[in-house]
């Protein structure tokens, strides 16, 4: 019975092996080893497989690994000359030294095809993996949150109420001492601009990106406490330390 086998090199011994010509063994230093499929082949190629040589065989209609291990190549020079028509060694083809056949282009097409889907997934892995190295640098370098939240008043909001002590009862966070109480001026409100992103976790906190600018509403005499502010029309709080002020 006679078989189709596609045989892959996966090292440059492997190769350099093949591409001396004459009769080769295959086993001992070039190990052979079933060609992998689907999610196998993804796990062969990431793990670098030890195998210097992949085989796959077609026959009756089915693509099936075999192992040729132990078994003899022989460079048929006669063979190459008839398909080439011309006199060709198997170093030559191998290194890419003759022009592709016409009669292979649907096997480069295929094969440049698989080669881009895998050298773009490997591109697609390793951009994934600096940006997730990146955000855990990123974070490491993070200031810590303040432990202690201020407690929500349950009063509704009133924003423009006429005096200074409705202000302060109607505090959307009482327990923030309000920066007009400690010499602020009310034409002048504070803003400060975000050293790092937050991103809440609770209700009422205020998400920003680092360098918005975030106009104070409420603020105590400490950095490492939580502030009111606003930003693009919402009202929350956020850890002080993750701003300076302007």
């Amino acid at each position: 019975m006679v078989s189709d086998l596609v045989i892959i090199l996966n090292y440059d011994r492997a190769v350099e092996a093949f591409a001396k010509g004459g009769n080769l063994t295959l086993g001992g230093n070039l190990t052979v080893a079933v060609g992998p499929l689907g999610r196998n082949l993804e796990g062969n190629v990431a793990l670098r497989s030890s195998a210097a040589v992949f085989t796959y065989c077609k026959s009756r209609g089915l693509f099936a690994g075999v192992s040729l291990e132990g078994s003899c190549l022989i460079e048929r020079k006669e063979t190459n000359r008839k398909f080439y028509c011309q006199d060709i060694r198997a170093y030559d083809i191998l290194f890419g030294d003759t022009p592709q056949p016409a009669e292979a282009e649907d096997l480069y097409e295929i094969l440049d095809s698989f080669t881009e889907k895998y050298e773009n997934e490997g591109q697609r892995i390793n951009a994934r993996k600096a940006a997730k190295e990146q955000r855990k640098s990123s974070a490491k370098e993070l200031p810590p949150k303040p432990l202690s939240r201020p407690q929500q008043s349950s009063s509704p909001v009133q924003l423009n109420s006429g005096s200074q002590s409705n202000r302060n009862e109607y505090k959307l966070y009482p327990g923030l001492s309000s920066y007009h109480e400690t010499g602020g001026n009310l034409n002048q409100p504070i803003e400060v601009t975000a050293l790092y992103a937050f991103e809440g976790q609770q209700p009422g906190d205020l998400n920003f990106q680092a360098g918005d600018r975030i106009t104070v509403i409420s603020k105590t005499d400490s950095h490492f406490d939580w502030w009111e502010g606003k930003l693009r029309g919402q009202t929350g709080i956020f850890p002080a330390n993750y701003v300076t002020m302007n």
